[in-house]
């Protein structure tokens, strides 16, 4: 005679402790003895990140990401199980990477292989999906450029951008320095809103 219970075909996992719990509150209370539930199918799972994605940009990329803007602004805080709102400013460092026409570099972790290039487009939806998987809490832009933009979260190492004659950059001094450009084009205005 077996001291655990049998493991049927199309049975759960029924452990020798599940048994006994199940005989001793037979016995106690008078309850019906209870079977190893049934493995529930295992259906192909599909992760998902904990926010919703945003829908692909329709025209051009500045108008969505002042849509978004928008949605942050008239909106200030976050719903149950929703992320708090994000500081503007990374959708705006995200804009500029994805409409900068640049090239990327992400070193390998073994110096034997070569850097992974990846095209502007390429590299902000790796970093967006990058933010929606591991940084689903980082909302202010020091942070997401630090844990975000910065380095490889497995192998820690800088991420490049790639200048014309082929320098390459760090990618957090090029992408500070882009953003405080962006901000001052912005604080002049453009020469078709001057008279």
């Amino acid at each position: 005679m077996r001291r655990s219970p049998r493991r049927e075909r199309g049975r759960g996992p029924c452990t020798w402790q599940t048994a006994r719990l199940a005989l001793a509150l037979a016995s106690a209370g008078g309850l019906s003895l209870v079977a190893c539930e049934d493995e529930p199918e295992q259906a192909e799972r599909r992760l998902e990140p904990m926010r919703e994605l945003p829908p692909p940009p329709e025209g051009s990329a500045g108008a969505s990401a002042a849509t978004q803007g928008a949605d942050a602004a008239a909106s200030p805080s976050a719903g149950p199980g929703e992320r708090p709102r994000a500081d503007p400013e990374i959708e705006r460092a995200l804009t500029l990477i994805r409409t900068s026409g640049r090239r990327f570099w992400v070193p390998a972790e073994d110096p034997e292989e070569d850097a992974t290039m990846y095209t502007a487009e390429q590299f902000a939806s790796m970093l967006r999906k990058k933010w929606d998987w591991l940084g689903y809490d980082i909302v202010a832009l020091d942070p997401w450029l630090n844990d975000i933009a910065s380095r490889s979260f497995k192998s820690n190492l800088v991420y490049q951008v790639e200048l014309e004659g082929g320098r390459l950059l760090p990618m957090r001094g090029w992408l500070e320095r882009e953003l405080a450009r962006a901000q001052t084009d912005d604080a002049a205005g453009s020469p078709e809103d001057q008279p």
